[in-house]
């Protein structure tokens, strides 16, 4: 089933649609990018071979390693393109698991199979019924749809370890049908059928507590090879010579150099050539040949392949602030949202609807929608938003973990004027803790116990409450007890309010006891001097009798 045994200069003719920029930036390559996808021939040639084989392959590898692109941009995009000359017709079907697997697998089969950017709800629903047979299931919306012999069907689980953290957030039992179903296609092996799952390689542990996945997986897996530096020069240097520029060698070598120990490093590349391509084309006359080279990566907007991410993300941010159009704690609460600590401790992206971003941030829709607007437009692509199907809204997520690894923004852990964290993603996670600690407390309570925090922690998480201003929806991220912690506070400010009023009391109670003591003393004082006067006169008067007896 190998698509090419060579790998011929890219045809660009008239004929092929190119993308707008030769680099995507910090997101993965879409399928129409494959006329901008180098250096990885080698790796869809290997990855279409495994699955001629046996139908199916998990493609894995670290965070940042491009296995999404190498599926979209190059395995699928080299079949139907080398395929189409037999008059075989390639159908993919590409999902990620997210909130529901089997209802977006069922999504996804429908859309490829008729055509359809967002398939018939009806349709969909009667299909996700059916995939409850498993492979059956399947090939029965195949046979139904009329599917031939020159059809093919490839089907694409994106980012399967999400399964993994729906399962955890009590999804367990679609979870389970899902990956039955996944196991099934593999050893049905349905004709003309042919499924790719990618998954960081950190979660493969997980497959092993699903019946058949773990057999599956040791079937069938490709680890992501690392690219050497003939492949990552391709991927640098030949996009730009399709767009009648260059990228200078040394410049290329440079910044392979600077990224060789990144576990980034593709994104990262990605990132700060389509950034100095932009600038530099910005910069240049109109049809004057485009070069990159050292001046680009040295200036002060660049400065680095980290530090272009960091800027480029501030500059926007910058905008966004400009003349107050937005709030800047807005755009924190955002990127705060869309990103969780894991297990592990690690910041990773969490995708959520347009409604689920209002509920957590709390913020107005019109300040959300200029959030999402400038952050995801097509030179910068820090944000995406998925395609709506019709059963759910579209999401929107962080393009890739690189932006929360190396925007300072999110991951900075030095302390501002007010001693707090500067990065958002910092503060999110010490937030995080101290509103499970909370959470700790009121479930540790017994019932009808009378709860409440001592007077110096009221007034610490106090101060902290009215800066955070949490919401039901962040709490629910963090452990949820949202009204109880309501009302912990308020029976807590209670108790403090009726011991400082007791207090009070018992002070204005000692002033009046001193006041009453002060009296009695001065009376009694005052009746001292009296009666000590009455004696010393009677004394006197006594004298004086018995001196006139005298």
């Amino acid at each position: 089933m190998r698509a090419s045994e060579h790998h011929s200069p890219i045809d660009i003719s008239p004929a092929i649609k190119l993308p707008a920029w030769p680099y995507p930036g910090l997101r993965s390559f879409r399928r129409d990018e494959w006329p901008i996808f180098f250096g990885r021939e080698r790796m869809v040639d290997d990855v279409i071979d495994r699955i001629g084989d046996s139908q199916f392959v998990m493609v894995h590898g670290a965070s940042g390693g491009g296995k999404s692109s190498l599926v979209r941009a190059g395995v699928i995009a080299q079949l139907q393109r080398e395929h189409a000359n037999r008059g075989l017709d390639w159908r993919a079907a590409t999902m990620m698991p997210g909130s529901s697997p089997m209802w977006h697998f069922a999504a996804a089969l429908m859309s490829a199979l008729t055509g359809q950017d967002v398939p018939d709800h009806g349709e969909a629903a009667k299909t996700r019924l059916r995939l409850n047979r498993g492979a059956d299931g399947v090939a029965e919306v195949l046979s139904e749809l009329g599917f031939g012999n020159e059809q093919r069907l490839f089907i694409l689980v994106d980012q399967f370890e999400e399964v993994f953290r729906f399962a955890d957030e009590g999804g367990m039992r679609e979870a389970t049908d899902f990956i039955r179903l996944l196991v099934d296609l593999h050893h049905r092996r349905l004709d003309n059928v042919y499924v790719a799952l990618t998954m960081r390689s950190d979660h493969l542990g997980d497959c092993s507590r699903f019946a058949g996945l773990a057999e599956t997986i040791n079937a069938t897996q490709y680890l992501v090879p690392p690219m050497n530096e003939g492949e990552l020069e391709d991927a640098i240097c030949r996009p730009a010579v399709i767009y009648k520029g260059s990228v200078d060698r040394n410049l290329a070598l440079q910044l392979m150099r600077d990224t060789r120990h990144s576990s980034d490093q593709l994104p990262l590349l990605q990132h700060a050539l389509a950034y100095m391509w932009r600038l530099e084309k910005r910069r240049i006359a109109s049809g004057e040949t485009l070069t990159l080279n050292f001046n680009n990566y040295t200036g002060p907007e660049v400065e680095s392949v980290t530090m272009a991410l960091s800027n480029h993300a501030d500059s926007v941010l910058s905008e966004l602030t400009a003349q107050e159009a937005v709030p800047r704690n807005t755009i924190e609460g955002v990127f705060r949202a869309l990103t969780q600590i894991d297990d592990t401790g690690r910041a990773i992206r969490r995708r959520l609807s347009r409604e689920e971003l209002l509920e957590e941030v709390g913020c107005s829709g019109e300040s959300l929608d200029k959030v999402i607007e400038a952050f995801k437009k097509d030179d910068r692509s820090f944000l995406v938003v998925e395609e709506a199907d019709s059963e759910r809204e579209p999401k929107i997520d962080i393009s890739h973990e690189a932006l929360i690894r190396h925007w300072t923004a999110l991951n900075d852990d030095r302390l501002d004027e007010n001693g707090q964290p500067r990065g958002w993603v910092v503060r999110e996670a010490i937030d995080g803790r101290i509103w499970q600690s909370l959470v700790a407390t009121v479930e540790s309570a017994e019932e009808g116990a009378d709860l409440y925090l001592s007077k110096p922690v009221y007034e610490s998480r106090q101060t902290w409450w009215n800066w955070r201003n949490p919401t039901p929806a962040w709490a629910a991220k963090h452990g949820n007890q949202f009204h109880k912690i309501e009302g912990l506070f308020e029976q807590s400010r209670r108790r403090i309010e009726e011991e400082r009023q007791r207090e009070q009391d018992a002070i204005q109670t000692q002033k009046r006891v001193r006041i009453l003591v002060n009296w009695i003393a001065a009376i009694a004082l005052t009746a001292g001097i009296i009666l000590g006067y009455l004696l010393w006169y009677s004394s006197q008067q006594r004298a004086r009798i018995q001196e006139s007896r005298v």
